[in-house]
């Protein structure tokens, strides 16, 4: 490396502020309006967004990934935390719906965006 060119700090998740504001955005759209075409769209970039958030967590600031190897662990992470989400309501036996998608996405965002 030369001594003209700075390095760059790693800086792979940028868009966890973004995948909370989809997250906010579907916990809105869930409460106001009624199923349909839009709020089924918001709902799974969602839970992308959740999956997303989780990887940042779990990751931090120190790994970066390929597009394909951040798009495989999202969707694992997405399937993997709103199962596990399901599996602790119905323990609980309170009926599992959309509220459990916004909530824990919104929950893991909040943390990933602050840390």
């Amino acid at each position: 490396m030369s001594e003209t060119q700075v390095e760059r700090a790693p800086v792979p998740f940028r868009f966890v502020r973004l995948a909370l504001a989809v997250i906010a955005v579907y916990a809105v759209l869930m409460i106001a309006t009624p199923p349909n075409l839009a709020r089924s769209a918001f709902a799974l970039a969602a839970l992308f967004a959740t999956g997303y958030c989780t990887l940042s967590l779990l990751l931090g600031r120190t790994v970066r990934l390929t597009p394909a190897e951040l798009l495989a662990f999202t969707t694992g992470l997405m399937i993997a935390g709103i199962a596990a989400a399901a599996l602790a309501a119905s323990a609980l036996g309170v009926p599992f719906g959309d509220w459990v998608v916004a909530a824990v996405g919104l929950g893991v965002g909040t943390v990933a965006s602050i840390r």
